[in-house]
């Protein structure tokens, strides 16, 4: 936007028709970059996005704030809907438990040494801080794969990461809106056990009727040009629906994408009249959902600029404060700590070979999913200190993930010993 001052040149703001615009080609060129600097768009957008910061400035901080907030829940709900989409339990049978221990030890540790991070180096604590620990814990596939396919390709482990990521961020997304919608009052124990969970289990429960019901009319949609626009307008509807009646439109989300990602599996033990209409839609089942998922493609290709770039803007300089540079510190030792220590327990229990554990070590990144949530919570926590340290955390796990995939890719690794499923193949989440 451009504001007179006097009778001087206009000045320039960042307003949000500008940041719009701007993403679109800063997501293009930072997507090339990656090709020659092997860095993902989590450190060179939030770095762009500081730059920015302190060379344009923001015509209206509260409301970029508010507006955020306001489109990470439609965010959100495309995440959560792509990766229930891609949870086909049938093809990822194989890793569905190794990823399911990964996933839950990491989101643990993880979330429990953020706050450690938080209370030691911030004196930031309550629901706030465990809200704030729960949305950083999540980690992200689809930028730890590239560098895994490169260093070894094996389906197996590919699979491996798509399952535990898509894990992590469910339980990130759920734990995270469910303490920011508690308001803050009580203890995290009254906040955990009170409607909450009922309202998950009506939710829950609403949505797999939905998606049954979705099930049966698919092949209807599949004659319409254009038809799986519908079905997101319906993921969109569940969202705002079951938040603004209090339930968690984000589990709900989650349960309609999975009936429809494990379609064959719930219609094959159908009678064939109702089975036969699924399996022979007119573009082929797999078409159907392929098109959903490439249209969330291009909408999540956006949402990264976008939300990324909002993680730049957040920062604020720490300077000579020594508290804060000692929160970031503790922060970047609890991401590494919690992921070494959650791959060596799911790695025994899951039997992981001790070769394999090398690589899981450094799925460490936060992407997509907690730069949305970390938007989604600004305006309940309030704007502070922790807004630099969690873009620390996104950077830092990222980095870690970059130089131990440069590291690896460079290195002759022994073949992954993970067993395959016949039927998996990588789609990226």
């Amino acid at each position: 936007m451009f504001s007179g001052r006097g009778r001087g040149a206009p000045h320039m703001s960042l307003d949000l028709s500008i940041l719009f615009g701007a993403v679109i080609a800063i997501v293009v060129v930072s997507s090339a970059l990656f090709d020659y600097l092997r860095f993902p768009e989590a450190v060179l957008l939030p770095l762009i996005g500081i730059i920015l910061k302190y060379t344009v400035p923001i015509s209206n901080p509260e409301a970029l704030h508010s507006a955020m907030a306001s489109l990470g829940y439609p965010a959100l709900a495309v995440i959560l809907f792509q990766m229930g989409l891609e949870l086909d339990f049938r093809r990822l049978k194989n890793q569905a438990g190794r990823g399911f221990l990964l996933a839950l030890f990491s989101f643990v540790l993880g979330a429990f040494l953020l706050y450690c991070a938080f209370s030691v180096g911030l004196d930031f604590r309550g629901p706030k801080a465990w809200a704030l620990a729960a949305a950083l814990a999540c980690t992200s596939s689809n930028i730890v794969i590239p560098y895994i396919a490169k260093a070894a390709p094996n389906q197996g482990l590919l699979d491996l990461f798509t399952t535990e990521s898509a894990f992590s961020v469910i339980f990130s997304a759920i734990a995270a809106l469910i303490l920011s919608t508690s308001g803050g009052a009580g203890t995290l124990g009254d906040i955990v056990w009170t409607d909450k969970l009922l309202s998950l289990l009506i939710g829950g429960g609403a949505a797999l009727l939905l998606g049954l019901l979705w099930l049966w009319i698919l092949p209807f949609l599949a004659k319409r040009r254009l038809s799986y626009l519908l079905t997101l307008a319906l993921v969109f509807l569940l969202m705002g629906v079951f938040n603004h009646f209090g339930g968690s439109g984000a589990f709900a989300v989650l349960v309609f994408a999975l009936v429809l990602g494990n379609g064959g599996a719930i219609m094959d033990p159908m009678p064939a009249a109702v089975s036969g209409r699924f399996h022979n839609l007119p573009e082929g089942r797999d078409a159907v959902l392929s098109s959903m998922s490439d249209f969330h493609s291009w909408i999540l290709f956006f949402m990264r600029g976008l939300f990324f770039l909002y993680l730049g803007l957040l920062f604020e300089w720490p300077g000579s404060d020594l508290r804060i540079w000692l929160g970031i510190v503790i922060a970047g030792f609890a991401v590494v700590l919690g992921r070494d220590i959650a791959v060596q327990l799911s790695g025994w229990i899951g039997r992981v070979p001790g070769h394999d554990r090398s690589l899981l070590r450094i799925g460490t990144p936060r992407g997509l999913a907690a730069a949305v949530l970390v938007a989604v919570l600004v305006p309940w926590i309030g704007q502070g200190c922790w807004q630099t340290i969690a873009l620390a955390v996104v950077l830092i796990s990222n980095i870690r993930t970059a130089l131990g995939g440069i590291k690896f890719s460079r290195k002759q690794l022994p073949q992954i010993s993970l067993p395959l499923h016949s039927d998996s193949r990588k789609e990226e989440p």
